[in-house]
């Protein structure tokens, strides 16, 4: 630190701030990779998340970007299990980026349909309000993104 030296205060001598401005800033989902040969999906936010908040069924696969009319042919709504193998879930950090590993349930459900996670251009990650919180517990933006 420069040579500086720290000097203990008291918490009588603390100096109060004149004004705070608490986060009003939602997280965004910024991109995404999926990688269907590890079964790893990359989830990557404008600001730090909190990993233990993620909820991994407001996760949606699906192969066209923006469609109110989608049939069971066209997503894979991701799923937790209690079985780590079957279903698919997180161990990631707090951070800008969380790796969901995607169990042997939802990875076959998505190799099951013809037309989704084949390549960029049918690859389209949805995502729900509450699938993630940041530190100072605001939801992510609901958005739907391509995951490339």
């Amino acid at each position: 630190m420069n040579s500086n030296s720290l000097v203990d205060i008291s918490e009588k001598e603390g100096v109060g701030v004149r004004a705070l401005l608490p986060d009003t800033t939602k997280p965004r989902l910024v991109s995404s990779d999926l990688d269907m040969n590890s079964g790893k999906m990359f989830l990557y936010f404008s600001e730090t998340v909190n990993a233990s908040s993620l909820e991994i069924n407001s996760i949606t696969l699906q192969s066209v970007h923006m469609n109110l009319n989608l049939t069971s042919k066209d997503y894979v709504v991701l799923s937790s299990r209690a079985k780590r193998s079957d279903g698919s879930w997180s161990a990631s950090f707090d951070g800008t980026t969380l790796v969901v590993d995607i169990g042997r349930h939802d990875l076959n459900a998505i190799k099951a349909l013809v037309g989704l996670a084949s390549n960029a251009n049918n690859t389209f990650i949805a995502i729900q309000n509450d699938t993630v919180q940041d530190m100072s517990k605001l939801y992510v933006n609901r958005l739907r993104k391509k995951a490339l």
